[in-house]
């Protein structure tokens, strides 16, 4: 998922621990994800906790492909670079875009996906693209995402008055955001199509409303130092994508 942290404590709130089968050797490599709003990359089953997803299953294949003893650790996605930099983790794997800023801190795997960003609405607020483009509409944004950034590049020096005035609210968290859009709090959001459209599948009112003509390509973020785990990230994921097994996983999650 798409998004740009900030420096700040880091709070772990789930560690789940994925042995790969057959022969493991060296240390345990650690890999972060964030389960907010990042469906259908990673997903976490709310009776027992466990992870699953493209990412998750994507991960887990490689690490047995590489001889890698891997733990998943879940924590808010504000804090995963700077975990990552920090060396609390050792990857991040988690639906995350590669953007110039980004790259100035880490260096990311090749790309393994390219992402469309779309805008939401409510049907029952009957909004229009004009609407949101004239800024005739609210709209909600996740907080250091790639979303933030097209919205605010949209509007250029508007977009802090319309911060100040609550036509665009950031949100620190997906699900929040979706949740006001569900209520009609907000008229519209701005985030990848591939989970709006989990969204809209439980939602009544949750659709589509309209292209913005920006995609972004996600990738597997590791520290600069790191070269020996990027060529092993990158020679697990190259083999990954030309398995019958990438097939099995796009068709599985909704990502042909």
């Amino acid at each position: 998922m798409n998004k740009i942290k900030l420096i700040s404590s880091v709070v772990l709130v789930l560690i789940f621990a994925v042995t790969s089968a057959g022969c493991i050797t060296g240390d345990t490599y650690y890999v972060g994800i964030d389960t907010d709003g990042t469906d259908p990359f990673i997903i976490q089953d709310a009776k027992t906790g466990e992870f699953s997803g493209f990412d998750v299953e994507s991960m887990k294949w490689i690490a047995q492909h590489e001889n890698m003893n891997i733990e998943f650790i879940s924590m808010n996605w504000d804090n995963i670079i700077p975990s990552l930099l920090s060396g609390e983790i050792d990857l991040i794997y988690s639906d995350m875009s590669v953007t110039e800023e980004r790259m100035e801190l880490i260096n990311f795997s090749k790309p393994y996906m390219t992402l469309d960003i779309v805008v939401a609405s409510n049907k029952n607020l009957n909004t229009t693209m004009d609407d949101f483009f004239t800024g005739n509409a609210t709209i909600g944004i996740p907080s250091g995402t790639t979303s933030q950034n097209f919205v605010r590049n949209n509007f250029g020096e508007d977009y802090d008055h319309m911060v100040s005035d609550g036509i665009i609210v950031v949100y620190s968290y997906v699900d929040e955001m979706f949740s006001a859009l569900d209520n009609g709090d907000v008229q519209t959001v701005v985030f990848e199509k591939s989970a709006i459209r989990g969204y809209a599948e439980n939602s009544k009112n949750i659709y589509i409303l309209g292209e913005t003509g920006v995609n972004e390509g996600i990738a597997v973020g590791m520290r600069k130092e790191n070269t020996e785990l990027l060529e092993k990230i990158n020679h697990g994921l190259t083999d990954l994508m030309d398995s019958d097994k990438w097939i099995e996983l796009k068709k599985k999650y909704g990502l042909n």
